[in-house]
């Protein structure tokens, strides 16, 4: 029927609706809207996974805190660890989009429909697709809605997560070290309490498994000398012991007495006395090391123990003073050397630390000149170095939203101004001369509408331009920054020109300042986004906008879409 009345009349918009209801047998078009509707109602989801924010820290607390033996890299990165993967079914939900847009384009019968219709067929055929391409648009808007609430409950979580399981890093790492210290501190004592030569090859071999760990070698190296001597001691006990018996066999029993007694009257009086004597002259001398040689071979004789302990701590003094001159002639990392080789003698690790503070003030008083002399790189540098000492980490970022320090920064280098929603907003130097710079941020701040309703408007009326030099303006910036912000005449290819602290990007402008697709793709949350331009669309109630793959749509996108992002530019002062 409806082609015999296309045969009659080929732009008859009635028979094209006709033969499209036959053919999808539906009774009206209003049928047909809620079959295409239907059609993509339900939508697959994918796993996705929330940025690894916490990487570089996971990274960095492996570096810091493991301890070979005691707390290992596989425990920090456990403890670490966090599922941060949502279901998303946002993707599909474009697909469908594009496909059912692309599914009604492509309908022939359908396209007769529209391009022959008027009066109330039109109004009937316009209105229910419309209504089919609003709720795809909805269901993507619920999907982002989605996506978003999951992202930030996972981040929030996630990064409550990377704060407990840091500390708890620190607590293992607290107590690995600990334990390494009960471990050496038990070897100091085995070698205090070592007196044979297996013993003290027992305990050397369990300081050099310790490795640099304090003192433990130079105390490997002293059980190794007490080794060295025991087995020296006993070579020349077992040498005279031969010659001894060598004499007995060769002489008469009664010479052997006598012999005997005068050696034993030599060896344990004349002797023993000659050189108790001299052990004492080398110590009166000033000479304790041959003092100490000279008692230690006296085998307990009088007090030689206690003479011994009395040089030791004289030779100590010699050091402990050597080491005050060496600090108190500034020399300070050889002071350092000096007090460690002492193993706590005294109060040598209070002097320790004097020395690192001293040495970390003529640090510090260098990267302070560095820094009030304009040579900003290496003051960063020379802070950084300092490890968070006394101010140096506020000084570094004073240092970098210092105007100075912006003024040299080339076009294209990232810089810190400002902040929202609790983190730093990150800028990209566009100009650089004059003494002031223009900039847009790194990434989409936010999405949301160009205007509050879907009306005609332009730069100069939306809700956008209201927002970002009121709310925005207000909350990102301190007072000291808002000064800087320089009021900028604003051109308009549609209504009046403006003067605003914060604007968006025109087309010419996003064409001149990035000379490529990809350079012009804008973020958010990790993922391409949409970017608002102020420039009117060429259809009404649209503004034109950045594509996620970077290509700008002149065509423009509805001004009340909320999936659209922004990103501000602005004109800052580098003068004092």
């Amino acid at each position: 029927f409806f082609e015999e009345a296309l045969n009659q009349n080929p732009k008859c918009a009635e028979a094209y609706l006709g033969k499209l209801l036959a053919e999808t047998k539906c009774v009206t078009f209003d049928d047909y809207k809620n079959a295409l509707i239907e059609k993509y109602a339900d939508a697959n989801s994918e796993k996705l996974t929330v940025c690894d924010e916490g990487a570089e820290l996971v990274n960095a607390s492996v570096k810091d805190y493991v301890l070979e033996g005691y707390l290992y890299e596989s425990t920090i990165k456990d403890v670490f660890a966090f599922d941060r993967s949502y279901d998303s079914s946002l993707s599909c939900r474009k697909s469908q989009k594009n496909k059912q847009l692309s599914e009604i384009e492509n309908d022939k019968l359908l396209s007769r429909v529209r391009q022959y219709a008027t009066g109330d067929t039109k109004k009937i055929v316009e209105d229910g697709l419309a209504e089919v391409s609003a709720i795809l648009d909805r269901r993507i808007s619920d999907a982002q809605k989605e996506d978003a609430d999951a992202i930030s409950e996972i981040t929030g979580k996630y990064k409550t997560h990377l704060d407990d399981a840091y500390v708890k890093v620190n607590d293992l790492r607290v107590a690995a070290d600990k334990k390494k210290y009960s471990v050496y501190e038990s070897y100091a004592k085995e070698m205090t309490n070592a007196r044979t030569a297996n013993e003290y090859s027992i305990v050397r071999d369990k300081f050099l498994a310790l490795k640099d760990y304090k003192n433990a070698a130079e105390n490997a190296q002293k059980c190794q000398s007490e080794i060295d001597r025991i087995k020296a001691e006993e070579r020349q006990k077992k040498e005279r012991l031969a010659r001894k018996a060598k004499r007995i066999t060769l002489i008469s029993i009664s010479a052997v007495v006598a012999v005997i007694a005068v050696i034993i009257i030599i060896m344990k009086i004349v002797i023993p006395t000659n050189n108790y004597n001299k052990a004492i002259s080398f110590k009166n001398n000033g000479q304790y090391s041959e003092a100490i040689a000279a008692f230690e071979n006296l085998d307990g004789y009088k007090d030689s123990n206690e003479q011994i302990i009395i040089c030791q701590t004289a030779l100590k003094d010699i050091d402990y003073n050597a080491a005050v001159d060496l600090m108190n002639n500034g020399q300070y990392n050889e002071a350092i050397s000096a007090f460690e080789a002492m193993d706590g003698y005294r109060d040598s690790q209070n002097q320790i630390e004097a020395c690192q503070i001293a040495l970390k003030d003529i640090d510090y008083i260098t990267a302070v000149e560095l820094m009030n002399n304009g040579q900003y790189d290496k003051a960063i540098t020379a802070f950084y170095a300092l490890d968070g000492y006394k101010d140096s980490d506020e000084l570094i970022e004073s240092i970098k939203a210092s105007s100075g320090y912006i003024s040299t920064l080339p076009v294209g280098t990232l810089f810190k101004y400002g902040s929202y929603k609790d983190l730093p907003l990150v800028w990209i130097i566009l100009e650089n001369n004059d003494g002031k710079i223009f900039a847009i941020t790194n990434n989409v701040i936010e999405q949301r509408e160009y205007n509050s309703s879907y009306t005609d408007c332009t730069w100069e009326t939306c809700n956008l331009r209201m927002w970002l030099n009121n709310n925005f303006y207000d909350t990102a910036f301190t007072e000291e920054e808002q000064a800087r912000i320089i009021s900028t005449d604003v051109s308009a290819e549609s209504g009046n020109s403006t003067q605003d602290k914060i604007y968006i990007m025109s087309v010419a402008e996003a064409e001149k300042y990035f000379t490529s697709d990809d350079d012009r793709i804008g973020r958010y949350n990790g993922s391409a986004s949409l970017w608002w331009l102020r420039t009117p669309g060429r259809l009404v109630n649209t503004a034109a906008y950045v594509f996620t793959k970077g290509n700008i749509f002149t065509s423009g996108y509805s001004v009340n879409n909320k999936d659209c992002g922004v990103r501000p530019v602005m004109w800052i002062s580098l003068e004092s």
